[in-house]
């Protein structure tokens, strides 16, 4: 059994486990990146206030970090698993 007050510990470190190894598997198992990854890169090359299909911020974020990082398959497996990660600790902090 869990020993009372290492539940947060215990969660932020399975939080990093996760972001490490579903970052890594992807990027090794892989060749191309998801066509719908492809997609929101090619919207993100104009900061448009709207696309055809998803709100912008979709495309903006994608964009903004193929600006930094340029053309690095790693970095949007990466860039999900921090979403997740932070949707994960919104759903700790909001059950507690």
């Amino acid at each position: 059994m869990i020993q009372p007050g290492k539940e947060k510990k215990i969660f932020y470190l399975l939080c990093l486990y996760h972001l490490i190894i579903w970052t890594a598997v992807p990027y090794f198992s892989n060749k191309n990146l998801p066509l719908d990854v492809i997609e929101a890169l090619a919207w993100g090359q104009d900061f448009n206030l709207g696309y055809n299909k998803h709100p912008p911020l979709s495309a903006w974020i994608p964009g903004f970090f193929f600006k930094i990082f340029g053309n690095k398959d790693w970095i949007y497996y990466l860039l999900s698993q921090v979403f997740i990660v932070i949707s994960f600790i919104f759903l700790w902090k909001l059950s507690s």
